[in-house]
């Protein structure tokens, strides 16, 4: 509140009453001005905290969705690579059984050893494919369901960290607003002061032309 022009500039008069109260008013305005500024970074502060915490809390839910998502889908996983394993394991001994077979028969006996070899290859193929699916439908329903729960989570975060940015943005224009306030209270209270001030110097001087 003090003028750049210095102390000259500060008093309407130069009279120790007239600084001792411009110097008051100022004094009360700054501690006021002071006030609004602690309550607000007090303010900014608690907000800062609770975004940090916000993050954090929203980081936490999706690793555990994560988490929960693969405590699941890797046994499928693993199953499914035993049963690719095991059905290529079989189809590789069919191969083998009906090649050692065909070196010692031939004809009719051969068309019918290829023709099992065939189906039975079939039969591993079918079940295997059955078995995949049934296995990749159970993991894609559970990586849809953690894609639903993280995009809730996603949702909320951002939700409630536009609150708190939006509660800090509102505080901070409360802060300015009262401190606009402050300031034209105190220049109200020195005008008057002002005022007082050209009363008296005008009673002094009404009061030196009329005195003999």
């Amino acid at each position: 509140f003090a003028s750049c022009n210095g102390s000259r500039g500060q008093y309407p008069d130069p009279t120790p009453a007239t600084r001792v109260q411009a110097d008051e008013i100022r004094a009360a305005g700054q501690r006021r001005i002071e006030k609004i500024e602690a309550d607000l970074a007090q303010q900014e502060h608690a907000m800062d905290f609770q975004m940090i915490q916000t993050q954090t809390r929203a980081a936490h839910e999706r690793d555990q969705i994560i988490l929960n998502r693969d405590r699941e889908t890797q046994p499928l996983i693993a199953q499914e690579a035993a049963i690719q394993a095991t059905a290529e394991r079989e189809s590789t001994r069919i191969d083998d059984d009906s090649a050692d077979q065909l070196k010692r028969i031939d004809g009719p006996e051969a068309d019918r050893v290829r023709a099992d070899a065939i189906s039975r290859k079939a039969e591993i193929e079918r079940k295997r494919t059955e078995d995949v699916a049934r296995l990749t439908s159970k993991r894609d329903h559970a990586e849809a369901l953690a894609r639903e729960k993280k995009a809730s989570v996603d949702e909320r975060e951002a939700k409630d960290l536009a609150t708190l940015k939006n509660e800090r943005e509102n505080a901070g224009l409360k802060a300015r607003a009262d401190r606009l306030t402050v300031e034209t209270d105190v220049s109200k209270k020195l005008n008057h002061v002002a005022e007082e001030s050209q009363k008296r110097m005008k009673h002094t001087t009404d009061t030196t032309r009329t005195t003999p």
